[in-house]
């Protein structure tokens, strides 16, 4: 039985476009585990299954800037549960929900913590020092540089101390404007986290954000870009106010916030063009993103990012 569910999971994943490599345990309790693609050992992948009635189960990769799925069993149950039954285990669910919610604010806020202590210990960067002044941007926008510190652990669960200098950092704000992440940018792809790239493990990434750039009249014209890089280099060419996401499944959600925002404002998502990945997510995600605001929607001529394709001009 418990079999069962974990082999639907696993091809609920599938289905999305995850595969993850290892054993799944239904057993109520968070697991880590490795993403198919992703480097051996650092289990970017987070997850819990439920099996009791109706199985249920919630899987994260935090490889991926946070990406979140929510699954529920579509397998019939010959079980059939009285009224009283049904209604403890609604209480039961509710509770266990209440519980992943204040142990979620509880990381998020500890994270918050850290990634405000290390941006402290930040200094701001002259642009010739600027870790990716390949991008040929004009400036550093508010970004700092500091000596990021992550640790990971191998497959026989022995940590290791990575410390990384001269990274470019660049902090990310809730809707409140506190400071609850921070992103880091290497000179080069590290050899073992496998990325050019980093947040701070155990902080909040969905529906927070950067921006460069004045902020907008109501009624004016503002951006909602992806990657630092692409929003610098957008800002650079249109002098509007371009807001980062970081990531592809956090268009929407940032786009969402600047919209409430400024009610009147045009607002443009400016996508990322993945043709050359399966079902192009940088365009599908802001192509959502604009739908849900009543925005519009700025694709590259070629793939790549805006950034990218400027750069190119300029060559």
């Amino acid at each position: 039985m418990t079999k069962d569910i974990t082999e639907e999971f696993r091809a609920f994943l599938a289905d999305n476009g995850i595969t993850v490599i290892g054993q799944l345990i239904a057993d109520k309790k968070l697991h880590r585990i490795d993403i198919e693609g992703k480097r051996k050992g650092n289990k970017n992948g987070a997850y819990v299954i439920h099996p009791d009635p109706p199985p249920s189960g919630y899987f994260e990769d935090h490889s991926s800037g946070g990406i979140k799925l929510f699954w529920r069993s579509k397998r019939v149950t010959n079980q059939k549960l009285t009224a009283k039954q049904i209604k403890a285990q609604r209480r039961k669910i509710e509770r266990q929900r209440a519980k992943r919610e204040a142990e979620e604010q509880a990381k998020f806020a500890a994270g918050a913590e850290r990634a405000q202590s290390f941006w402290a210990q930040c200094e701001p960067c002259e642009f010739h020092e600027y870790p990716i002044n390949q991008k040929k941007l004009q400036a550093t926008y508010g970004g700092r540089v500091g000596t990021w510190i992550r640790f990971v652990e191998n497959e026989f669960g022995n940590r290791t101390k990575i410390t990384i200098p001269n990274t470019f950092v660049i902090p990310i704000f809730n809707e409140s404007g506190t400071l609850v992440n921070l992103q880091g940018i290497f000179r080069h792809q590290h050899p073992i986290l496998g990325r050019a790239k980093d947040f701070v493990p155990g902080c909040r990434l969905g529906g927070c954000f950067y921006w460069i750039g004045k902020r907008a009249d109501d009624e004016g014209t503002v951006l909602v870009a992806e990657g630092f890089a692409t929003a610098a280099s957008l800002h650079e060419e249109t002098q509007c106010r371009v807001y980062v996401a970081f990531s592809a499944g956090n268009l929407e959600k940032v786009a969402r916030i600047v919209r409430k925002r400024l009610p009147r404002a045009q607002i443009i998502i400016a996508a990322d063009n993945d043709e050359k990945t399966r079902g192009n997510p940088g365009v599908t995600a802001a192509t959502k993103a604009a739908a849900a605001i009543g925005g519009k929607i700025l694709i590259p001529p070629v793939p790549g990012d805006w950034n990218d394709y400027i750069t190119s001009l300029s060559d």
